[in-house]
């Protein structure tokens, strides 16, 4: 059975609240990015908050560790998931192009699993029709 969705549909202040006291780690996310990093060049703070809210459900320290190298550049070598990702979202910036946010945030898992697995990806391709990627 196929269901519409209302893709303009607004919403609810009330609701929004109540979702982030529910969930007080996303404000808390944004918190530490905002502050720790200012307004980083690599890509928006709120893609890194997000992406610090999803990984620290995962592993914390992992996630401060590898968003950190990710928005600095430090201790990163040239082979590390982190550096390709954080080479990528900088190409993106020279080029102005404006990859979608499912593009950004599947860059982000498959860095994410590869760094977390200690594995070394030569590149991540745009656009990559395969299954969706979870974090892990």
């Amino acid at each position: 059975m196929k269901t519409e969705t209302n893709i303009n549909k607004s919403i609810d202040p009330i609701d929004l609240d109540a979702y982030f006291k529910n969930n007080p780690n996303i404000s808390e996310s944004a918190f530490y990015i905002r502050n720790r990093y200012g307004y980083p060049k690599v890509i928006q703070v709120s893609v890194l908050a997000a992406m610090h809210y999803i990984f620290s459900k995962i592993n914390e320290k992992d996630a401060e560790t590898f968003l950190h190298e990710v928005i600095t550049g430090e201790f990163i070598n040239k082979k590390t998931p982190s550096y390709l990702l954080r080479e990528k979202l900088l190409q993106y910036k020279i080029k102005r192009s404006r990859p979608t946010e499912t593009t950004i945030f599947i860059a982000f898992f498959k860095a994410w699993n590869y760094w977390r697995k200690k594995e070394t990806p030569t590149y991540f391709k745009d656009n990559d029709k395969t299954k969706l990627i979870y974090p892990i």
